[in-house]
């Protein structure tokens, strides 16, 4: 049964409502922590990506703060080093309506990934976080240096808003399973012992 993602029911339940009139000037940062580097290279890449978004000068850089992977302690090493604002967290429907309409979001969040495309937010995938996963036309994924960044971030800001996708369902799966679930659609599932 392909249902779409539950979360996307949450996330396409927030008011994103009117963009302000600064929307376009916001560089939304969220970078978590590779937990196969060591945590020297996971400051140089936070580090990098911060040095990218200096270099625009007339737009506001937010970061919000990483999760609680190892490595933590490098990624907040590189904000406080390098003077940006940052917010450890916030409400999800404060961070999707920043999201929503940001200029740019970058870094390897998997909200770039997943959430963005709901709102043509065009996203600057860094690094190697978010391999292999499946993306849409508004992201570009680039090595986690300052210059491929910075350049990444000119071309999302040329482009613009990208036309909302919706690849993970269009906020009904919620109502799908359980629709599923009370007409016993599904098979009956046994137990096969094979040693």
């Amino acid at each position: 049964h392909n249902v779409g993602c539950p979360a996307t029911d949450l996330l396409l339940r927030v008011d994103v409502g009117t963009p302000p009139p600064d929307a376009g000037q916001l560089l939304l940062v969220s970078y978590n922590p590779v937990t196969t580097l060591p945590p020297e290279r996971n400051y140089l890449h936070m580090r990098a990506i911060l040095e990218a978004c200096q270099t625009y000068r007339s737009l506001h850089t937010l970061v919000v703060g990483p999760n609680h992977d190892p490595g933590e302690q490098a990624v907040w090493r590189a904000i406080r080093d390098t003077g940006a604002v940052a917010e450890p967290s916030m409400p999800h429907s404060q961070f999707v309506r920043l999201m929503a309409n940001a200029a740019v979001m970058l870094g390897n969040s998997s909200a770039g990934i997943r959430e963005a495309t709901y709102f043509g937010t065009p996203v600057v995938n860094v690094g190697t976080r978010q391999q292999g996963r499946a993306v849409t036309r508004n992201v570009l994924t680039v090595p986690a240096r300052m210059e491929p960044i910075r350049d990444a971030i000119a071309v999302q800001l040329a482009h613009g808003r990208y036309e909302p996708e919706q690849p993970f369902g269009d906020g009904g799966a919620g109502l799908r399973i359980a629709e599923i679930l009370a007409t016993g659609a599904l098979p009956l599932l046994g137990k096969h012992i094979t040693y």
